[in-house]
């Protein structure tokens, strides 16, 4: 256990490293989310709900596509390089390091927060009022909610090269899915059934039940006692899914396809 430990903080450490010269990073924190809240801007302004879905909504969309970043476009990397099958092969479970990988951007991420934050302080966008301490708690909530959805993502993408085809779709249908732009009421029934299945969508409601008049007055408790709960039930899928795969390359000696 004590070795699993050392290899998930050795990923979390590289992983910190590489994405401070990654510009696939730069776009994570800065470009898609200021895209977003200059449209958030003319689109949905006056009202709470209108400015905490243009400068949350933007927040969370950087944080998210962060952590995406790491459990796509980085693998897929891992694998043009050749050095996929290192990570397979390391004497400590796949998922460990890509636990470790995964967690490392979902610290990163917190960047945009101060990307989106700052701007929209300065463009006079920002709330007035918000429950400070409950909206630290939904942003860090949400990048472990993220990490959690991020890591069973990421099986797809260890598992076979033809993932890398469904990126865009994967990343920028959780923005819609998990309700990070616009609540999942909308979305059709059984659509917005796979929503309240996944913890990033109640992450993002504590979010912005963090503003007054943004989620009508919601309480958080239920939502963060849900988010916790499928957080931890993806990570245990996640992993289940990576002891599969694992065994499925023994019995092949093959790593990787």
């Amino acid at each position: 256990m004590a070795s699993w430990l050392r290899a998930g903080l050795w990923a979390t450490r590289a992983q910190l490293r590489q994405a401070t010269v990654s510009a696939g990073t730069f776009a994570g924190v800065a470009i898609a989310p200021l895209s977003i809240l200059i449209i958030g801007a003319f689109m949905l302004p006056g009202s709470p709900a209108g400015m905490a879905r243009g400068v949350f909504g933007s927040t969370l969309v950087g944080m998210w596509s962060t952590v995406f970043l790491a459990a796509s476009l980085d693998i897929s990397r891992e694998r043009t390089q050749e050095t996929l099958p290192l990570i397979i092969s390391a004497p400590v479970p796949t998922a460990v390091v890509l636990i470790g990988k995964i967690l490392g951007n979902a610290l990163v991420s917190f960047a945009a927060v101060a990307v989106v934050f700052t701007v929209a302080v300065l463009a006079g966008l920002f709330p007035l009022v918000v429950d400070a301490p409950l909206l630290v708690s939904g942003l860090v909530l949400f990048a472990v909610s993220s990490a959690t959805v991020g890591l069973l993502v990421s099986v797809a993408y260890v598992v076979t090269r033809a993932a890398t085809g469904l990126g865009n779709a994967l990343e920028m249908g959780v923005w819609v899915l998990c309700g990070l732009l616009y609540p999942v009421s909308i979305l059709p029934g059984p659509v917005e059934a796979l929503a309240r299945a996944l913890p990033m969508t109640w992450s993002a409601r504590v979010v912005y039940a963090a503003v007054q008049g943004a989620e009508d007055g919601e309480r958080a408790g239920t939502p963060v006692a849900l988010s916790l709960a499928l957080a931890a039930a993806t990570t245990l899928a996640a992993i289940l899914l990576y002891r599969l795969a694992e065994r499925r390359w023994r019995a092949a000696a093959e790593p990787h396809d």
